[in-house]
This record gives C-alpha cells, sequence and structure tokens, in this order.
C-alpha cells in the first residue's frame, strides 16, 4: 500500500476574476506558454519551382491512455484506499499518477502525486464528501486523460455501534416556496436532514435542519452571489450522507442540477461511481 508523496492545492478564479485579468497572466497560471504569431514578411521571396516543401514537424509524442476501473477499497474517517487499472504508455514511461480528490461546494481543488503504482491511500477528513479520480505522467510530463470519477463520504468516527453514513436523499425539487426530497435510509435511522445553501464558488452554509422530507424555502442570500440548496441526511451517530442534487430556486431558470446519484454502500464509509 503506497500513501501520497506530493500534495498540492489549487483554488478556482471566479469567471469576474478571471476576466479581469491579462491572458499573459492566465497563461503562467495554467503552465501555458503565449507567443504572438510571427507577422508575414512583405519581402519573402516565393519559393523556385520544384523546390521540396520542408517535411511536416513531427506530431506531439502520445500521452498516456487514462487509468481506468478506480475504485474505493476502504473508507474510513480520515481516509480512502483507492486501486485503479493502469494506464498504458504512450512514447515514454509512465513515472507517477496524480489523484484529484475535491470536496464539492468549495473552491477547492486538492491534488496528490503518487508513482507508478495502482493502489494509493491518501488523508482525508471525517463526514466530508470526496469526488475523486486519477490521471497518469509520464517521464517527460505528459498527462493522460482522466479516470472514471468516484464520490467517497467518510464517516463520524471508525468505532463505536454505527460507522456507516446514511444514503444520499434524492429527488430535491423547490415547489410553492418549500424545498422537498426523497428519503435517505439507514442501517440504525436517519434523525434529520441538513438543508445548505451554497454561494456557487467559495461557502457553503448550513441554513436548517428538517425532521422531514421536506423544508420551507429560505430568502435569497444578499451576498450577489447564486443561491443554490442542496440537502444531506444525519443519522444518530453524526454520521452524514453523500448530498442531494443542487436546485437554483432564484437562478433565471429554476431547475434541478443533477447530484451524484449514488446509491450503494458497502464500505465502512460511503462510495459509489459516477461515471
Amino acid at each position: 500500500m503506497v500513501a501520497a508523496r506530493t500534495t498540492s492545492f489549487f483554488r478556482r478564479l471566479r469567471p469576474a476574476v478571471a476576466a479581469a485579468l491579462p491572458v499573459a497572466v492566465l497563461g503562467v497560471g495554467l503552465g501555458v506558454g503565449l507567443a504572438a504569431a510571427p507577422a508575414a514578411r512583405a519581402d519573402t521571396a516565393p519559393m523556385p519551382a520544384g523546390t521540396v516543401p520542408p517535411s511536416t514537424p513531427p506530431v506531439t509524442p502520445a500521452p498516456p491512455t487514462a487509468p481506468t476501473d478506480l475504485t474505493a477499497t476502504r473508507v474510513t474517517a480520515t481516509s480512502v484506499t483507492l486501486t485503479w487499472t493502469a494506464s498504458t504508455p504512450g512514447c515514454c514511461a509512465i513515472e507517477a499518477y496524480v489523484i484529484e480528490y475535491a470536496p464539492p461546494f468549495t473552491d477547492a481543488i486538492p491534488l496528490t502525486m503518487v508513482g507508478n503504482v495502482t493502489t494509493a491511500t491518501i488523508r482525508l477528513s471525517p463526514t466530508n464528501e470526496y469526488r475523486i479520480r486519477v490521471s497518469a505522467r509520464d517521464t517527460t510530463g505528459h498527462t493522460s486523460p482522466w479516470s472514471n470519477r468516484i464520490v467517497v463520504m467518510t464517516p463520524a468516527t471508525d468505532t463505536g455501534p454505527d460507522t456507516l453514513p446514511p444514503t444520499a436523499p434524492a429527488n430535491l425539487i423547490v415547489q410553492d416556496g418549500t424545498l422537498s426530497w426523497t428519503a435517505s435510509t439507514d442501517d440504525v435511522g436517519v434523525t434529520g436532514y441538513h438543508v445548505y445553501r451554497f454561494d456557487g464558488w467559495y461557502t457553503s452554509t448550513l441554513v436548517g435542519i428538517a425532521t422531514s422530507t421536506t423544508y420551507p424555502l429560505p430568502p435569497p442570500s444578499t451576498s450577489g452571489l447564486r443561491n443554490l440548496f442542496y440537502v444531506r441526511a444525519r443519522d444518530a451517530a453524526g454520521n452524514l450522507s453523500i448530498a442531494t442534487n443542487t436546485v437554483d430556486p432564484y437562478g433565471p431558470t429554476p431547475s434541478p442540477t443533477p447530484g451524484p446519484g449514488c446509491a450503494s454502500f458497502t464500505l465502512n464509509g460511503a462510495s459509489c461511481a459516477t461515471d
């Protein structure tokens, strides 16, 4: 079993901020070299008849293929053990794998790198949801497409009678000023539902706790950002479920946004495949 060897941390830019940055700055931030195309010269002589044109520049070496079959084999309150099927090298040998384990409803995008392995254990935090995928990297720095993504929900604790989170509530909608959803199930029992507001970029706020599958729609935030609502189930041990889909009742066209759609919970913790 291999633990992560390096960790990186990125944050998404709000559209207004990204639009205000010069292109050169964005190019540096993304690691992209930007150069102006050379201007055509008026004094360039035409190629003499019979001259062989220059050969086509070589094609960029092929990157590795995407890893496949990403799976969580063990979930605890503070870690997840992952396995996947190795990528096939392109031009060059595979050197490492990059693991993205992004919590939803935040601007944080944490990454960690492991060696040329097909299993790894990474550190997480209790009662948090993570959306995880893997990419291969070869010795020249080429990266593969991402693997399938899985969603993991860590339990509140690894000890005690209940270490299994509830299933995710589903089908969150807003109708007649009320949020409603389909009930969760739990091996011991669901004690309530946490209702959250997400501003679309940075902050997720608990706005209320429901004891049934409905909750009065809160008024819109005055932050000037979005008003996306979602729900998590909670059990008596403090375990939280994976989130529902989100709804945007104050947006231009109120409609639900699909959630991860998870229904299978067989580990110590909860995990499911999404794509």
